[in-house]
């Protein structure tokens, strides 16, 4: 979860408290070596058990983020829970499909982002963007059952082409 090291964030957890506020309090982090697998502290009633389910709200942004395996550890699956406690698969190719379009919105919005930005920030934070983008076309020509199991990636010729482009656009003051 990117925003937990790059930004004071601590997400909420569904049943959790702050720590010491229950019962039992437990440090959550992931499983690679990444300073920002340490979630942070929670307190819940009862003990945590293997199998328990801890849901992590507001966490949308980060389930498209699967384009590879981190340190070998596979990803997760994507699913939604609606408000009437049905749970939804996201593996399936034509659901996905709209979550690609809010996605392509929100690359939009992103890009009046960018022009706001000040000069000196603009050519690495478009050439991110432009990398990005180039990364969620490709994986919206991808089937889900293999976006879960193989590695979708931009070739290195790719990028070296997006950076020159995201270069010439910035010095020509087209950003």
């Amino acid at each position: 979860m990117p925003d937990v090291l790059e930004a004071p964030y601590r997400p909420d957890i569904d049943g959790a408290g702050q720590p010491n506020e229950r019962a039992h309090t437990y440090r959550l982090a992931g499983r690679t070596c990444m300073t920002g697998d340490v979630i942070g502290d929670y307190s819940f009633d009862a003990p945590l058990q293997p199998g328990d389910r801890v849901i992590f709200r507001d966490q949308m942004h980060y389930s498209f983020v699967k384009t590879n395996t981190f340190n070998g550890n596979p990803l997760a699956n994507i699913a939604v829970r609606h408000e009437d406690g049905r749970i939804e698969s996201r593996q399936n190719d034509d659901v996905v499909d709209a979550e690609f379009e809010e996605i392509k919105e929100d690359f939009a919005k992103g890009y009046s982002g960018i022009l706001n930005l000040p000069n000196e920030a603009k050519f690495g934070v478009y050439t991110a963007y432009k990398y990005y983008y180039k990364l969620l076309k490709k994986l919206q020509n991808t089937p889900s059952i293999e976006i879960k199991n193989v590695r979708i990636r931009v070739p290195n010729y790719q990028k070296f082409g997006l950076l020159a482009k995201s270069y010439v656009n910035y010095k020509l003051h087209l950003v």
